[in-house]
């Protein structure tokens, strides 16, 4: 090897480390004070129109919310860590505003939340949300004093329930706005909470076998066949597996005085569920097998 070529070599290596050492890049100052400004705040009035919750919501997701797992399926992008959606919009703050004098009351808050889904109870007196943490996502009781807390033992499943938003099925879109309610709803009363839960039993997620069973077929039957409407449809029995076991629900009543949940019918993937005005009857939309491959 003469000179030429180990120097050209060396050049090449240099290039190549200087590459793969690179970090992301800002722009000027002036530029980031723009993008960075604060997003305007939002205002949930209570049933009596004597609070409201002023939420701030975070603008852009942090690389670190970007960079967690996702699953593409069934027009869906999922988080399997939480199981939830996959790069949801957030806040980070709750003030408490008296109306209509605007006295502020400032929202005792878990380090680092990560919150969605405030509701108002019936009598205006509490409301419930959500925070997400790296295991999953808790409930959270607060009321009009701005002291909160956790809801021990129950863990929300929101893959279902809240509305699909933007990104193609991711958590960008806004907040749950499911046809029936959310996966967190207040029962008439206001004594208690009706939840998504995830399976308490439910065991570890399905693994992809290494050889598979059968060969993917499908079939036209000789009739036209529809075109894919959304991103991230199923492709194979796995995706199924997956869809299923992220995707099925147990709703609960979960009672505000022991902080007890009380499973409600069987599990199932629940699309949306309605009260009743007297909180004796529920109306429950569920997704059953056969899935489509093809359209939503």
């Amino acid at each position: 090897m003469n000179s030429a070529t180990r120097a050209t070599i060396l050049l090449s290596l240099a290039a190549f480390a200087g590459f793969g050492a690179e970090n992301y890049q800002k722009p000027p100052k002036a530029v980031l004070d723009v993008f960075n400004a604060p997003v305007t705040p939002t205002l949930q009035l209570n049933a009596t129109h004597t609070w409201a919750i002023q939420a701030q919501a975070v603008r852009y997701p942090p690389l670190s919310e970007l960079a967690q797992p996702m699953l593409r399926i069934a027009g869906i992008r999922i988080n399997p860590k939480t199981n939830g959606l996959h790069n949801v919009v957030f806040e980070s703050s709750y003030l408490l505003r008296k109306i209509p004098e605007g006295t502020v009351v400032k929202v005792d808050l878990p380090p680092g939340a990560r919150l969605s889904g405030a509701r108002w109870s019936p009598d205006g007196k509490q409301f419930a949300f959500t925070n997400t943490t790296a295991a999953g996502i808790e409930l959270w009781i607060g009321d009009t004093t701005g002291k909160t807390h956790k809801v021990e033992g129950v863990r929300v499943n929101a893959v279902m329930g809240g509305g699909r938003g933007g990104g193609g099925g991711g958590g960008r879109g806004g907040f749950p706005t499911g046809g029936g309610g959310g996966n967190v709803q207040w029962m008439p009363d206001g004594k208690s909470l009706l939840v998504y839960t995830v399976k308490a039993d439910r065991g570890p997620a399905p693994a992809l076998a290494l050889v598979p069973p059968g060969p993917h077929v499908q079939e036209s039957l000789g009739g036209g066949a529809p075109a894919p409407t959304l991103e991230d449809m199923l492709a194979t029995p796995h995706d199924e597996d997956l869809f299923v076991y992220y995707g099925t629900s147990q709703l609960a009543s979960v009672d505000l005085a022991t902080a007890k949940a009380t499973p409600i019918g069987k599990p199932g993937i629940i699309e949306s569920v309605h009260i009743s005005p007297n909180g004796k009857d529920l109306l429950v939309t569920t997704i059953h097998k056969p899935f489509s491959y093809l359209h939503s």
